[in-house]
């Protein structure tokens, strides 16, 4: 896999996740680089949280970069958006982007920060990656 124009084999894309979904965590740049694809659901969400929560590699600290541009039905309920904010591994003040494919899933992800009263210098919601990326401090 080529991160930041060299070669890292000691990275690998994990997916024990419950939805289509891996991720791999280079420590390196202190980033969670997380993808998921096809339908996603509130049960998924939290499976999700907590596989990442387990691996001993994973680190609160760490940004994470979330791509959700090849979902392609989004089966969350705002109701759970609580639970997944007190679930959320990652420690308070560290940056979370996530990018998306469409419009509704841009408005859900808005949704998500807006009813979590999230602070803009740690949560966003993209529709470009580069941008995602610019904004975590995180080159292509």
């Amino acid at each position: 896999m080529l991160l930041s124009g060299r070669r890292r084999p000691s990275i690998r894309w994990v997916s024990r996740l419950a939805m289509p979904a891996d991720y791999v965590i280079d420590a390196d740049r202190r980033t969670v680089f997380s993808r998921g694809w096809g339908r996603v659901t509130n049960d998924e969400l939290l499976g999700n949280q907590d596989v990442l929560r387990a691996d001993p590699a994973f680190d609160p600290g760490f940004r994470q970069l979330y791509d959700f541009t090849r979902v392609t039905e989004i089966a969350v309920t705002r109701d759970i958006f609580p639970t997944l904010r007190a679930r959320d591994p990652f420690a308070p003040g560290t940056r979370q982007a996530i990018v998306v494919g469409s419009q509704a899933a841009f408005g859900l992800g808005r949704m998500y920060e807006l009813l979590n009263d999230l602070a803009e210098e740690e949560f966003r919601v993209f529709l470009d990656l580069d941008e995602a990326r610019e904004w975590l401090g995180v080159p292509g």
